[in-house]
């Protein structure tokens, strides 16, 4: 089964089971230098199967217009993760993120 959560959920408990996946739908603007990445997450638990930017239907011409990120993830071993994911720009590593997403999941039989 998969699991789709966008920033609405970020803060809640997601029970998953063994072998579903999660996708997570957030905005982003990639043309602003920001990208969304993976903070922290165990990856025993939960694994990072692929991330992919739509680019939202505008004009032709117009340059600049954001999007969506979405990132995907599969429950690979019971247990728990605090998943926490930051949109910064990669290049200013001193910089706070200036938006963050977390989730706890739980990954059952």
């Amino acid at each position: 089964m998969t699991i789709k959560i966008s920033e609405s959920g970020a803060g809640s408990i997601l029970e998953m089971k063994k072998g579903d996946s999660l996708e997570i739908v957030l905005q982003a603007n990639p043309t602003t230098g920001y990208r969304w990445e993976v903070a922290s997450n165990d990856t025993s638990v939960l694994k990072n199967i692929g991330i992919e930017y739509q680019a939202d239907k505008v004009p032709s011409g117009i340059v600049g217009s954001g999007g969506k990120t979405i990132m995907r993830f599969m429950a690979i071993k019971e247990g728990e993760t605090f998943l926490q994911l930051v949109y910064r720009r990669p290049f200013e590593k001193d910089m706070p993120p200036v938006k963050k997403f977390e989730l706890i999941v739980v990954v059952k039989h």
